[in-house]
């Protein structure tokens, strides 16, 4: 799992997730390129029957762990407009290009701020919804959760959404598989009896509801995360 020892120092894969925001030939800094737009579409139509499935949940205050160029947090806000909605990223370059997807669903965040999942600025107990799409992977799980943990409201929740799920057994297999596909920016898989057994550790409850049959190695799952 992806981990550094002291949280306010970025691992080596962490470092190569804040670049990758800064050098991409398509993602970094600056109007929006047409294949980066055509790709995050993809993306949207998806995460819009997730957001359909789980409406009832984006409410309150709302943090978006992972957001990338935050796309997902802008369409969220368009969906629900009376949600405060706060994005946040790792990478100080992919927080800078938020007001483009800003300014492509006509609508404006109530906070953007770089940080990692596991060290926000957001206040003990003040967060009803923290959700990721298809970034809870790059992460360092355990930490991430003692951070969903301290935030939560009594009654929020956490939804990590999309997120590839891949038995002990075959653990080590599938992150071999999905790093050679995309070298640059090195990726995690999320083991559920393991990250269960994190979330108990934290006074969490993590329900796992898979999404579509996708190979016989890793199936896709949205994770449903709430206070035990």
């Amino acid at each position: 799992m992806l981990k550094s020892d002291d949280l306010n120092v970025p691992t080596e894969r962490e470092r190569r997730e804040i670049e990758y925001w800064r050098d991409s030939p398509e993602e970094r800094p600056g109007p929006l390129s047409v294949p980066n737009i055509l790709n995050k579409m993809g993306d949207a139509r998806l995460f819009f029957d997730f957001f359909q499935r789980y409406q009832r949940l984006f409410r309150g205050r709302v943090i978006e762990f992972g957001a990338g160029q935050g796309w997902a947090a802008c369409l969220v806000k368009r969906l629900a407009p009376a949600a405060h909605v706060i994005a946040t990223d790792i990478s100080p370059y992919a927080v800078e290009a938020m007001p483009e997807w800003e300014r492509l669903w006509g609508v404006r965040l109530d906070r953007s701020y770089a940080c990692g999942s596991t060290s926000t600025r957001e206040a003990d107990g003040s967060i009803d919804l923290a959700f990721c799409f298809a970034s809870a992977h790059h992460f360092d799980q355990e930490a991430t959760l003692r951070e969903v943990a301290r935030i939560l409201a009594s009654d929020g929740a956490a939804l990590f959404l999309y997120e590839p799920t891949v038995g002990r057994l075959l653990y080590r297999f599938q992150v071999w598989r999905m790093n050679r596909v995309r070298p640059a920016v090195q990726e995690d898989a999320i083991v559920p009896a393991r990250f269960s057994g994190m979330a108990a550790r934290r006074g969490l409850r993590a329900q796992f509801e898979y999404v579509e049959p996708k190979g016989w190695i890793s199936k896709p799952a949205n994770i449903v995360i709430r206070r035990a």
